[in-house]
C-alpha cells in the first residue's frame, strides 16, 4: 500500500479482468510495481519543476484566477557497493503546494491559504548472496501533510482540518533458484503508517446555520494508526506443459487510535441571527452528541492460500486453472471463513498462426475487510449517540422543557458468520494482428458484485407522523452484507507499435453500472424500510469513455 516515487518505478502492470488465483484481497483493479535496482554502473539524475501562479490561466466560468503554485525536486542515485553482488538504488521527491481557498460564509470572507507538502523517497538494496540466491532489502517513506483542508463556501477557516498521512515500510525478499523447474520467493513486510487529523479547537462546538459553518467538523479530531506484519510466500514448478505456483499471503494489522464523533456536541440553528437568551426564534433546534470511549483498539488478521496450473493444453490453447482461500479476522464482525475462490482463464488461437486470440474468463474475487467496518460495529456500537430536539444553548440541557431522557442510538453488526463481500467476474475477448505491430481488440466484460457490507436502518421512520417505529429509541444501524452491484463493459482498443519508435493507440469503453451503495459508510436509502431502492448508477457509470495515448 506504499507510493514510491515516481523514478524508482522500473515497470508497472495494471491487471483489470485477471483470473490468476495469485491475486487476491480485491475485487476490482490490481497494480503490481517493480521497483528499480542498482547495477555496476555509479548513474543519477536530479530535477526541479517549478509552476508559478503567475502562469496560471482564469478558468472560463470564473470571475478570478484560483491561486496555484507548486515546487518539485528530486533525483535518483545508483549504483555497486561491491561489483556483480551488492548494489544500492535510492530516489527521492520532495513537493511544496500551496492552494487558496474563499469563504463566504456570514460570519467570515476572504482567501484562507491551503499549504501541502510531503517527503516520499526510497532505498533499495541487493545483494547476491550465491548464484541461486538473491536478497533484496526496500525501505520507503511517504508523508503528505495537506493543511486547512475542508474549508471554503460556508466552512469557515475554524472547520479546516490539518490531514498528515505517513507510510513507513520495510520490506524484505528472498529469491532462491531451486532447480533448472523450481523457484522459490519469500517476501516479509513491516509497515507503520496511518492517519492523523488535528483541528483548531478538539474540545470546540461544532455550530451549523444556514449561512455559516463554524467550530470543528463533527467527526475530528481522529487518529487511526495501521502497523502490520506481512509474510508471502509463493514456490513455482515447470512440470512439461503445466507452470504450476502455489502460495500463501498472512497479514497481522493492529490499530490503535482515537476518534472524536459529534464529541462534545453539534448544534444546529435555522437563523444566522446572533444568539439572545431572550429569543427563542435564535435557539438551535437540535443538538447531537456521542457519549463513550473516545479511543479504539482493533485488529485483523488476513489468511489466504492459492494454488494455479497454467496448462499448455496444445500450442495453440493454454488454460490457467486455480483456487484461492480467503479468510479474514476482524475486531466487531464475525466474517464466515469458507471463502473458496475458482479461477479459470483460458486463451485461445484459432488459426494456429499467431496474430489471433480468444481469450476469457471466469473468476469469484473476495474484498478484504477494512477498518471502517469495526469504526462502527465495534467503535460507534459501544458509544450513546444522543439527539435532544430544542436544546439550550451553550448548555444544551439549560433550556426549560429540555426532556430528561432522550432517544438513544447505535450501530451494530450483522451477526454470526457474515458474509464476506465478493465479486463474480466474466470476460470474453478477441484480440487481432491486422498488419505487423498493428493489432485491434474487443472484450466484454459482466462483473456482478454480491454480499456488500451497507448501513440498513432497523428502526426507520413510519408515515404519516413519520415518528420512529419504537419511538423511545433512536437510529439503530445495522452493518449488513446484503448490498449489491452489477457492471458491463465493452472494451475495443487499436494500437500500433513503431520500431524503436514508440506507440499510438486508442480505446473506447461503453459501460454500465449500477449499486445499492457506493462503500459501506454511508446511508443511501430513500424508504429505511426498503433499502434496495437505492439501486442505481453509480461512479463506474461512465457511460461512454475514448482515450487516446502516444507515447
Amino acid at each position: 500500500r506504499s507510493n514510491a516515487p515516481p523514478d524508482s518505478v522500473e515497470e508497472f502492470q495494471v491487471l483489470t479482468s485477471q483470473f490468476n488465483a495469485e491475486f487476491g484481497n480485491a475485487s476490482g483493479l490490481v497494480l503490481n510495481t517493480i521497483t528499480r535496482s542498482g547495477t555496476n554502473t555509479l548513474q543519477g539524475r536530479g530535477y526541479y519543476f517549478h509552476r508559478d501562479q503567475g502562469m496560471d490561466a482564469r478558468n472560463a466560468f470564473a470571475t478570478s484566477k484560483a491561486r496555484f503554485e507548486q515546487k518539485q525536486g528530486g533525483g535518483w542515485l545508483g549504483g555497486p557497493i561491491i561489483k556483480d553482488r551488492t548494489h544500492f538504488f535510492g530516489s527521492v521527491e520532495i513537493t511544496r503546494r500551496t492552494t487558496v481557498a474563499t469563504v463566504n460564509a456570514v460570519v467570515e470572507q476572504g482567501d484562507v491559504k491551503q499549504p501541502f507538502r510531503n517527503e516520499n523517497a526510497l532505498v533499495k538494496i541487493t545483494h547476491q548472496l550465491t548464484p541461486m540466491h538473491r536478497l533484496a532489502g526496500r525501505f520507503s517513506v511517504d508523508r503528505p501533510l495537506e493543511k486547512k483542508q475542508g474549508v471554503g463556501g460556508l466552512n469557515t477557516s475554524g472547520r479546516g482540518i490539518d490531514y498528515q498521512t505517513t507510510d513507513y515500510a520495510y520490506v524484505g525478499t528472498l529469491t532462491s533458484i531451486l532447480s533448472d523447474r523450481a523457484l522459490n520467493e519469500f517476501r516479509f513486510q513491516y509497515s507503520d503508517a496511518g492517519i492523523d487529523i488535528q483541528v483548531d479547537d478538539p474540545e470546540g462546538f461544532t455550530i451549523n446555520r444556514p449561512g455559516s459553518n463554524i467550530g470543528k467538523p463533527a467527526n475530528q479530531p481522529q487518529a487511526i494508526p495501521e502497523v502490520r506484519y506481512q509474510f508471502v510466500d509463493n514456490f513455482s514448478y515447470e512440470l512439461g506443459a503445466h507452470r504450476l505456483k502455489f502460495g500463501t499471503d498472512i497479514s497481522h494489522i493492529t490499530s490503535d487510535g482515537y476518534l472524536y464523533q459529534n464529541n462534545p456536541g453539534v448544534f444546529t440553528f435555522t437563523t444566522d441571527r446572533p444568539f439572545d437568551p431572550a429569543d427563542l426564534s435564535t435557539y438551535p433546534v437540535s443538538f447531537l452528541k456521542n457519549e463513550g470511549d473516545v479511543t479504539f483498539k482493533f485488529t485483523n488478521t488476513n489468511v489466504s492460500l492459492f494454488a494455479q496450473d497454467a496448462w499448455r493444453v496444445h500450442q495453440t490453447l493454454t488454460l490457467n486453472v486455480g483456487v484461492r482461500y480467503d479468510m479474514y479476522r476482524i475486531t466487531g464482525a464475525d466474517m464466515d471463513a469458507f471463502n473458496l475462490a475458482p479461477r479459470l482463464g483460458v486463451a485461445w488461437d484459432p488459426f494456429g498462426t499467431g496474430k489471433t486470440t480468444v481469450r476469457g474468463g471466469f473468476g469469484v474475487f473476495y474484498n478484504s475487510i477494512m477498518f471502517n467496518v469495526p469504526i462502527f460495529t465495534a467503535f460507534f456500537a459501544n458509544q450513546r449517540s444522543i439527539l435532544i430536539n430544542s436544546p439550550g444553548f451553550p448548555d444544551p440541557y439549560s433550556r426549560p422543557g429540555t426532556p430528561g431522557t432522550v432517544p438513544i442510538s447505535t450501530y451494530r453488526a450483522e451477526g454470526d458468520d457474515q458474509a464476506v463481500p465478493r465479486t463474480y467476474s466474466v470476460t470474453i475477448g478477441m484480440q487481432r494482428e491486422l498488419a505487423p505491430g498493428l493489432a485491434v481488440s474487443a472484450d466484454y466484460v459482466n462483473s456482478r458484485s454480491r454480499k456488500l457490507i451497507r448501513i440498513v436502518e432497523k428502526n426507520p421512520t413510519l408515515p404519516p407522523a413519520f415518528l420512529r417505529e419504537d419511538p423511545t429509541r433512536g437510529f439503530i444501524r445495522e452493518l449488513q452484507s446484503t448490498g449489491y452491484s452489477d457492471y458491463q463493459a465493452v472494451w475495443v482498443g487499436i494500437n500500433k507499435r513503431f520500431a524503436n519508435r514508440g506507440q499510438v493507440g486508442a480505446a473506447y469503453t461503453l459501460s454500465s453500472g449500477k449499486t445499492t451503495n457506493e462503500a459501506e459508510n454511508g446511508l443511501y436509502s430513500m424508504d429505511d424500510r426498503d433499502p434496495d431502492d437505492a439501486y442505481g448508477y453509480n461512479g463506474n457509470d461512465e457511460r461512454h469513455r475514448l482515450v487516446a495515448q502516444l507515447y
